[in-house]
Formats: C-alpha cells, structure tokens, sequence
C-alpha cells in the first residue's frame, strides 16, 4: 500500500515539474529576447539585466530536470518524460 502511495504522490510531483519547466523555459525564451532586442539598441544596462536574469532561471531549470531526473531513478514505473519546450 505504501508503495502505490508514494508512486501517486511522485505523479503528482511529476506534473508539477513537467508545469513549472514549460513556465520557467518560456520565461527564459522572453528573457533572451529581451536581451538580444536590448543588443540590437546598444542598451547594455537593460541587456546585461535580462541576460542575468535568464541565467538564473536556466540555474533554476537544470535544478527542475535534476528533480524529476531523481524521481524517475527512485519510480521508474512512472516511465517519466522530460518536457521539451514547444511539445
């Protein structure tokens, strides 16, 4: 019984990861925009803000992939999938 109730509570787990990094890479993809438009007008304050803003959310992505890396070797029932961006 144990067993079926922390693999439920790992699916969930799962879909909250799989949301928060299509959030989180969608964010980036605005942020390198940002960046780059920011490049293209020579407005380097503007651009090293959104650059170093999209390195830490891709700090924060590379942490989201460990995460359900982990699940997937502790469930590997649950056959996990890594959202890709755009999917």
């Amino acid at each position: 019984m144990g067993d079926y109730a922390d693999e439920e509570q790992a699916r969930v787990f799962v879909d909250l990861l799989g949301r928060e990094i299509e959030d989180i890479s969608d964010q980036i993809e605005c942020e390198e925009l940002r960046a780059r438009s920011a490049t293209a007008r020579t407005d380097m304050p503007t651009f090293e803000r959104h650059h170093t803003t999209a390195l830490a959310m891709r700090s924060t992505l590379y942490e989201l992939h460990r995460q359900l890396q982990a699940l997937d070797v502790r469930f590997p029932r649950l056959r996990i999938r890594t959202p890709r961006p755009h999917e």
